[in-house]
């Protein structure tokens, strides 16, 4: 049977485990992971994320257990029917185990033991799902990291799960680099990396998994600091990854790869960089807000107290802060292939937040939706920029990913005297209706005038829509000549929309920025069509004193 080389040339390993891959759920591959070798402890990852008690609470209660069903991995619990992958990712990584520490007690410590035990003894073979590499290191990392305070006591179970953790370790060294792609990818590397340094016997495997973590990590971050696939959330998610590798790292007294200081020290600005006024991220490329103190915390252990750039031209995104406002604006071409799963058609969309609130937005990402929904939320049409006769920016895959990569795009930035113009413009409109479309943005000093010109160059007689979707807390009304509308925040602060070249009509919209839910909002809508040459289309916003 062939075994995936451990300490070959990238495309030979590659090559290997597409051959191994069918059989990794056979007996004899189950074989094949075991050792008798002597299976300890070198030392724990520390704790680095507080856990919840009132969340270890609810899973003291919950009385969940991992079954089988058909080949699949389900959930059963007394209130819940069905689980989404994403949910059955966070069952089957046992990060949860951090909420029940903070719970503490002996009858926590008993539902951990036995939660931890009833999994070993489910899955003691390769399951597609519970073996997931990007799950098998969470799972991974949770155990080691918690065992201290869990297992240790308990001769018997610890046996049990060291056990079980040196066969999950031995595929993982198989599968990590090539299963996934991405920031999962990632987070598999980060598995293998810690459990090589946690467990005695497979430090001597150290160098090569550390040779191919730092190997993807200048593959997928740029050199201004961000994520390739150009999600925030994801950015946040691989920047936790490596803090966790190296704060294992230097517990145990060893080298951290300079590969991995750096780059964290690269990521921790770019994430000051998506952030609004409130703390939360902008929704580009299957982004949703995330978690403020999740964001502070993960932020405070990097150390890096780096301002935000103005501009990540890697990354392809701009922010302008003037004032009480921040403008995020998505300058770029979308992710390469292979980083691109997620990837939403928003070239030249813009966020604006004016302090605490989000006034302009993008529809941002739900998990668990249908399949429908997933195309929806990814379209041009969720996104605050221009869509040209229902056409995306670029072309969406069913499965995720993108097709045709029409969207080349490029932008040009000049300050002067606290004031900033933005010039932006992306050609993927260009192969099928024979325009490019440009986005400018003014910004005064005091941030409480902004306005913007977009164009589109070539083609006449094309119908396009331009789009400023509201975040859901904002109250709008249309002036009846249909020239400009009134914005009014939650705080009673006005905003005044004006536009020349196309009319103003108000519609429904749809808010997935916060995480797990679904809320109603409404969109600004500018509809037209293009003239030969160039049509222009211009909106300003400015704060409303009339109030006062």
């Amino acid at each position: 049977m062939p075994v995936v080389p451990t300490e070959s040339s990238p495309v030979m390993a590659r090559l290997a485990y597409r051959a191994v891959k069918p059989l990794f759920g056979t007996p004899v591959y189950t074989m094949m992971l075991r050792t008798d070798a002597e299976v300890r402890l070198a030392g724990a990852p520390p704790d680095l994320w507080p856990g919840d008690p009132r969340e270890g609470e609810k899973l003291f209660r919950d009385s969940l257990s991992f079954v089988a069903e058909q080949g699949q991995l389900g959930d059963v619990t007394d209130h819940v029917d069905g689980a989404g992958e994403s949910r059955l990712a966070a069952l089957h990584g046992f990060s949860w185990l951090r909420h029940l520490r903070a719970l503490g007690g002996e009858d926590a410590r008993d539902k951990a033991r036995r939660r931890a035990l009833a999994w070993a003894d489910l899955y003691p073979a390769w399951n597609p799902v519970a073996w997931r590499s990007d799950i098998v290191a969470n799972r991974l990392v949770a155990w080691l990291t918690h065992f201290p305070a869990f297992f240790v006591g308990d001769d018997k179970l610890a046996g049990r799960l060291m056990s079980s953790m040196m066969l999950q370790l031995r595929h993982l060294r198989r599968v990590a680099p090539h299963e996934l792609n991405g920031a999962p990818r990632l987070r598999a590397l980060k598995g293998l990396v810690i459990g090589s340094a946690c467990i005695e016997v497979e430090q001597r495997r150290l160098p090569q998994a550390l040779e191919m973590l730092g190997r993807e990590i200048r593959r997928q971050v740029l050199p201004d600091g961000g994520h390739a696939c150009r999600c925030p959330t994801d950015h946040l998610e691989v920047l936790r990854d490596l803090i966790e590798v190296q704060a294992t790292l230097d517990a145990l007294h060893m080298p951290v790869p300079q590969v991995v200081r750096t780059t964290i020290d690269r990521m921790a600005p770019m994430v000051r960089f998506f952030r609004h006024g409130d703390g939360g991220f902008a929704l580009m490329n299957g982004s949703d807000e995330g978690d403020p103190s999740e964001i502070d915390q993960i932020l405070a252990r990097t150390g890096v107290r780096d301002r935000p750039p103005d501009s990540a031209p890697d990354s392809g995104f701009d922010r302008i802060v003037a004032g009480r406002m921040v403008v995020i604006c998505d300058t770029g071409a979308p992710p390469p292939a292979g980083l691109d799963q997620h990837a939403h058609a928003g070239t030249l969309s813009v966020e604006i937040s004016v302090g605490d609130d989000r006034l302009i937005v993008n529809c941002g990402a739900g998990p668990n939706v249908s399949r429908d929904w997933q195309l929806a939320q990814r379209a041009t049409a969720a996104h605050s920029t221009v869509m040209v006769e229902e056409t995306n920016s670029s072309a969406l895959l069913q499965t995720g990913g993108l097709g045709d990569r029409r969207a080349n795009a490029s932008a040009v930035r000049n300050e002067s005297d606290g004031q900033v113009w933005l010039e932006a413009q992306h050609d993927g409109y260009k192969s099928p209706l024979s325009l490019v479309h440009r986005r400018r943005i003014y910004m005064a000093p005091t941030g409480d005038d902004m306005r913007a010109e977009d164009m589109l160059e070539g083609k006449g007689g094309c119908g396009f829509t331009l789009r400023l979707h509201l975040h859901p807390r904002v109250q709008a009304s249309v002036q009846h000549d249909r020239a400009g509308a009134l914005l009014r925040l939650p705080d009673g602060e006005g905003w005044r929309l004006r536009a020349s070249g196309a009319t103003i009509d108000l519609e429904d919209s749809v808010y997935l920025g916060t995480p797990g839910q679904m809320r109603r909002a409404q969109q600004i809508v500018m509809s037209g069509t293009t003239t030969a040459g160039q049509t222009v289309v211009k909106w300003a916003l400015q704060r409303d004193t009339s109030a006062g």
